[in-house]
């Protein structure tokens, strides 16, 4: 209840404070709702899903890496459909090159490669926990 109020004030303020109206449809409509997926899944995985504590931590840790790797890029197809310009594009998922740190687009997408597979070893790790704790009853 508390998440879907938050959300709808989001909404309205973003309808009132969007300035031409038309750019609210356009824009900041879909942008505001891929940001929204995160805590809409996030509630889903830890609130929703018909399963045991650690096996909810495991699925809310694989949401996490699942948007950290799709999230740059939804949000630049949707600036690149409203006809904004976005450069460099971001590629679907991160593309590392650990070798160079130098440069402050490969830093980012070394970063985000670094915080999509710390999630997903949290996830294995809990759906470990989660398995062990199964078995033994």
């Amino acid at each position: 209840l508390y998440l879907g109020a938050e959300s709808a004030l989001l909404l309205a303020l973003l309808a009132v404070s969007v300035s031409p109206a038309a750019d609210f449809w356009r824009l900041a409509l879909p942008i505001a709702a891929v940001c929204l997926l995160l805590p809409w899944g996030l509630l889903a995985a830890l609130r929703y899903l018909p399963a045991g504590g650690w096996c909810r931590a495991g699925a809310a840790f694989l949401w996490l890496a699942a948007y950290t790797w799709v999230f740059p890029w939804s949000i630049e197809r949707l600036l690149l459909l409203c006809g904004e310009e976005v450069w460099p594009l971001h590629s679907f998922g991160p593309r590392p090159d650990f070798a160079d740190w130098q440069d402050p687009y490969l830093v980012a997408q070394n970063v985000e490669a670094l915080v999509v597979l710390a999630f997903l070893l949290l996830a294995v790790v809990c759906f470990a926990v989660a398995w062990r704790r199964r078995k033994k009853g």
